[in-house]
């Protein structure tokens, strides 16, 4: 766990206005602004929301790189999303059909920054503290805490098999040969995972634990200056969603 703090600490943005807003208010907050972006219906006002998630990011010094990067990331998913949808009826795709599927893309795209934004702004043990102290029920907390670093040991062990095979010099040479490797590495990967899971429960069984994640503090109050901060960029959301329910319609 301790190299995944490194690596979290490593891509938080150093110095921003952002770091020093308190994450508690500053969840609740961007938990309100996507709820307030999934009722939107608008591509025109969408697209102006996707553009304001981006330039937010960059004012908390996110790298342009960066979030194009890690936006490649989950570009394959929104295609996979959105291309059956939008050639369901076929060749000419209606208008209709357009205006759905880049409302669906705009909503996940500008949802995808914005929790970037949320997610790294903060030191992550801050940020589990902050769900503790919102009074998250402790399972959830641990199906996160352990999704999170699941989810960095996936990376780290696809980043090991593509240096093992770059060192063999493997190189994509035919469908099926390709295809067994492939299968080969991807069988290993789910059986070792499973038994990584076996070794952390009985872990987690043997000494006592009872799904309590308390630190024993008392969390500090919000202050003032980071409610504002709050309350303005949800009346903001909340002025771009009237007009693009009674403007743009």
């Amino acid at each position: 766990m301790e190299v995944f703090m490194k690596e979290w600490k490593y891509w938080r943005p150093h110095q921003s206005w952002a770091f020093h807003w308190d994450p508690r208010i500053k969840m609740l907050s961007f938990l309100v602004i996507i709820f307030f972006v999934s009722m939107m219906q608008s591509p025109l006002m969408l697209s102006f929301v996707c553009t304001g998630a981006v330039l937010l990011c960059l004012s908390a010094r996110f790298q342009l790189s960066y979030l194009f990067f890690r936006f490649l990331v989950v570009l394959p998913f929104l295609l996979l999303l959105s291309v059956p949808i939008l050639f369901s009826n076929g060749w000419p795709v209606a208008q209709e059909k357009i205006i759905f599927t880049s409302v669906l893309v705009l909503k996940a795209s500008s949802s995808f920054f914005l929790l970037l934004f949320l997610c790294f702004t903060q030191p992550f043990p801050k940020l589990m503290q902050s769900f503790y102290d919102l009074n998250i029920p402790p399972k959830i907390l641990t199906i996160i805490l352990l999704a999170a670093y699941y989810i960095y040991q996936l990376f780290f062990q696809l980043r090991t098999f593509r240096l093992a095979l770059a060192s063999r010099h493997f190189s994509f040479s035919g469908w099926r040969p390709s295809i067994r490797v492939y299968s080969s590495i991807m069988t290993g990967m789910i059986i070792k995972s499973f038994d990584q899971a076996e070794h952390v429960y009985r872990a987690l069984t043997a000494r006592g634990f009872n799904e309590d994640m308390s630190t024993g503090y008392e969390p500090p109050r919000i202050p003032i200056k980071d409610g504002l901060i709050s309350a303005v960029f949800i009346s903001m959301t909340l002025v771009v969603v009237i007009l693009d329910r009674w403007w743009f319609r």
